[in-house]
């Protein structure tokens, strides 16, 4: 289960993840405010733990939907390696850019969305055990609804899918070879709502949980490692995987922009 984390919560990170509907002014405060670089990698308490689990720390960060600058600022400090995209077409296709570098960055990061009109949601702490998984929630779906993506074959294809929510999927697995570091496992998915009763089961019998495993991607990560994920652009329709995950057209037009830093890694 997702889990606030304590030593990074502070006054100036208290938004909800899903967004709340009224814009708030830019802030000239940075979005790392009060988070220290001892709370993002942990010093070593020398007591020994004998659950293994990696610990990631997930800022959304939200920018207006024509700010294009933005976006390839961020980009410029990023690099491709060792990211591997399972299918590097259809991942840019259906609208994602992954990067990869270390909280060194988090200063220019901060100097890049203070030039902007951005809007700073709640970081959350997400605890994986080894080779389990867990979820950041991107966009609920409230209807029935098609989900355009563009699948391994470069064609485009469809779901029916709703309710539920779209989510970012991590799972974790150990390198038993690489003692610190953690391969991280990451695609979408559409996830629907649980049931209670047997009549709801039956009326959602056809409304499953779908994996895109064509735009998932993995990496290896030690504390202090970061990847930030944004969209190719932004998208003004919420009809396509790529739109319903990263862009929001109500009330105004935003994008959004996910950094997960590794925190920690017990294996």
């Amino acid at each position: 289960m997702v889990r606030f984390s304590l030593t990074l919560l502070c006054v100036t990170l208290i938004f909800g993840l899903c967004g709340c509907q009224d814009q708030e002014k830019p802030q000239n405060k940075p979005i790392w405010e009060d988070t220290k670089m001892s709370d993002l990698v942990p010093t070593n308490s020398g007591k020994i733990m004998s659950i293994r689990e990696a610990t990631f720390e997930v800022y959304v960060v939200e920018i207006p939907a024509g700010d294009k600058k933005t976006i390839g600022d961020i980009q410029r400090l990023l690099y491709d390696k060792p990211i591997n995209i399972n299918n590097p077409q259809a991942f840019a296709k259906n609208n994602f850019a992954v990067g990869f570098n270390q909280i060194r960055i988090i200063d220019r990061l901060n100097e890049i969305f203070s030039e902007t009109a951005r809007r700073r949601l709640k970081n959350v702490s997400i605890l994986i055990p080894a080779d389990q998984q867990n979820q950041i929630f991107a966009k609920r779906i409230f209807k029935k609804q098609n989900i355009y993506y563009t699948s391994e074959d470069d064609t485009t294809e469809a779901i029916t899918a709703g309710p539920g929510d779209i989510i970012l999927e991590l799972k974790v697995r150990v390198i038993e070879t690489r003692r610190g570091v953690c391969k991280l496992y990451v695609q979408p998915a559409f996830l629907p709502p649980l049931v209670d009763t047997i009549t709801e089961l039956a009326q959602h019998q056809d409304n499953k949980k779908f994996d895109f495993p064509t735009i998932g991607f993995n990496v290896n990560m030690s504390q202090g490692d970061l990847i930030v994920l944004t969209p190719v652009e932004y998208l003004d329709h919420q009809s396509s995987l790529g739109s319903l995950f990263f862009c929001y057209d109500k009330p105004a037009g935003v994008q959004r922009i996910y950094i997960i830093i590794c925190s920690r890694v017990n294996f």
